[in-house]
């Protein structure tokens, strides 16, 4: 034989197969008879997973079909200590998140800390720093990403309302 084991199934082509007719079907794990873990297939939501607290409350809640949840606490990328909700960690290169809208007119920006520090939202599809933060200064570039002072902004400005402007020195 093959050492594979088949539920619901007698040609298994893995260590565990388990073959599902029935909607809500799958696999249930229990730790002394708690509920910890349910991984099965829902006709209307696809293949789902679901796992639980101590509480027998759901935690996690994975759909190939339609939305997921998590709601164990705090989730982490690339970091096994996670300090806030939700935590991106990349010792090389950038850390960041890819917000793409991939319709007609769609547009990728990239939120990134950079790998020196700064912070940055990079349009992708036109490959340009649209905001910057260097992390040495604190100093802001729109349009740039070596500002000079605590705003520098590169192109036209529109302001709408009241400018107070301090010391204007030359």
């Amino acid at each position: 034989g093959t050492g594979n084991l088949g539920v619901g199934t007698t040609a298994p082509d893995r260590k565990l197969t388990v073959n599902v007719t029935t909607d809500g079907d799958g696999i249930r794990a229990n730790y002394n008879d708690d509920l910890f873990g349910i991984m099965n297939y829902d006709v209307g939501l696809g293949g789902q997973l679901a796992l639980y607290d101590d509480a027998v409350t759901q935690k996690v809640f994975l759909k190939s079909k339609g939305n997921s949840s998590f709601t164990g606490g705090n989730l982490s990328v690339g970091t096994t200590t996670a300090t806030q909700s939700f935590n991106i960690a990349s010792a090389a290169g950038n850390a960041g998140i890819s917000l793409n809208n991939t319709g007609a007119s769609g547009v990728e920006y990239l939120l990134t800390s950079h790998s020196t520090g700064s912070f940055q939202i990079y349009d992708l599809d036109n490959s340009a720093a649209r905001f910057y933060i260097q992390k040495t200064t604190g100093n802001v570039g729109i349009g740039t990403t070596t500002p000079t002072e605590s705003l520098e902004v590169i192109g036209n400005s529109k302001i709408s309302g009241t400018l107070n402007l301090g010391n204007i020195g030359s």
